[in-house]
């Protein structure tokens, strides 16, 4: 039989782990909870250090798939080097199961998560503003099924990049996403085929094909 950390006895002594000559190291329930406590400060300490070297911009992606078949669930105290790394079989089961728990437990917690919604929108209104443009046009896209999809990251870099400039007429004005290709005219819904413009500049050029709205307001002289 194979015990696990926490596993009680009779006697009230608690399993720590196997020794490195295969025996068994219990001890008390206090001291448990001691050396629980330690441990666990222990790698809260390696973890911060180790996240604090990685930039966002370097970090792995739920879902990567690295040269050994495994594939990236996420950072984690307790896995070495604090990454952890699954089989495919594992990943599959544990995001399945991770749906089922986060439906469940949003079913249960609606006010709970109602909650925490309105403070992180409020806490983050650029962010929220992004989240909300992306599933916007996103929906937009399947509709059409034009395909591509555009994360509320690249939209938060893409308004970076603008400066808060309209695309078209350069004016400092209130911006809206604009195609540059329509979607209506075979466009795809990619960060590449996207610009900020004001208001009255996508209002004017709404539908029409790239080239020709360059013509009509003087970008484009042939």
């Amino acid at each position: 039989m194979r015990f696990k950390r926490g596993d009680k006895r009779s006697d009230g002594f608690v399993f720590w782990s196997y020794t490195s000559w295969g025996g068994e190291w219990w001890i008390k329930e206090e001291a448990f909870k001691e050396k629980s406590k330690s441990t666990k400060e222990k790698l809260s300490i390696r973890y911060k250090q180790k996240m604090a070297t990685i930039p966002n911009e370097s970090k792995i992606k739920r879902g990567f798939e690295n040269e050994d078949g495994l594939i990236f669930w996420g950072y984690h105290e307790n896995a070495p080097n604090c990454e952890l790394w699954l089989s495919k079989e594992k990943f599959k089961e544990k995001k399945e199961w991770k749906a089922k728990h986060n439906k469940k437990w949003a079913e249960e917690n609606k006010d709970r998560l109602n909650h925490l919604k309105r403070k992180w929108e409020k806490n983050n209104p650029e962010k929220h503003r992004s989240l909300q443009i992306a599933i916007k046009l996103n929906r937009r896209a399947r509709k059409k099924q034009n395909g591509g999809v555009v994360t509320s990251l690249e939209i938060k870099k893409l308004k970076s990049k603008s400066k808060n400039v309209c695309f078209y007429c350069n004016q400092n004005k209130k911006l809206s996403i604009d195609h540059v290709i329509p979607l209506k005219l075979g466009g795809r819904n990619e960060i590449s085929n996207m610009v900020f413009a004001c208001i009255n500049c996508n209002s004017r050029k709404q539908a029409k094909d790239p080239i020709t709205y360059a013509r009509e307001i003087g970008r484009l002289l042939i």
